[in-house]
């Protein structure tokens, strides 16, 4: 479970550290809902499928994962990219957009993992 975060976490961040490479760091808010929501939704699908049947609420658990990597990844940001860049253009306004963006593929990764585990059962 804890893997599957950290490598949600590690995911976004190498993604971000990348397109800050590449671009200005202002044009980065408008990519970052694209690399949270993916990144959460593969998260979520990766901890229910290592996890299979230990998990008892899986949809929460999905839910919770997606935005436990937001919150990760936001705590991050602010610690990293001003070290790198020298400035931050992160409003409150965008942080709470990704955690709904997160928690919300969160859950739908969660979804299709659970639907794909049934299948297979």
């Amino acid at each position: 479970m804890v893997g599957s975060i950290c490598a949600g976490v590690f995911g976004c961040m190498i993604l971000v550290l990348f397109f800050t490479a590449l671009m200005p760091v202002a044009s980065l808010s408008t990519l970052m809902p694209w690399i949270i929501g993916f990144n959460c939704a593969v998260t979520a699908y990766m901890m229910l499928d290592k996890m299979r049947s230990r998990l008892k609420h899986k949809r929460t658990a999905a839910f919770c994962s997606g935005g436990l990597v937001v919150i990760l990844v936001c705590g991050l940001i602010f610690f990293v990219v001003p070290s790198i860049t020298g400035f931050l253009t992160v409003t409150v306004t965008q942080l709470l957009l990704w955690l709904f963006i997160g928690v919300a593929l969160g859950g739908l990764g969660g979804m299709l993992a659970i639907k794909y585990l049934n299948l297979n059962e």
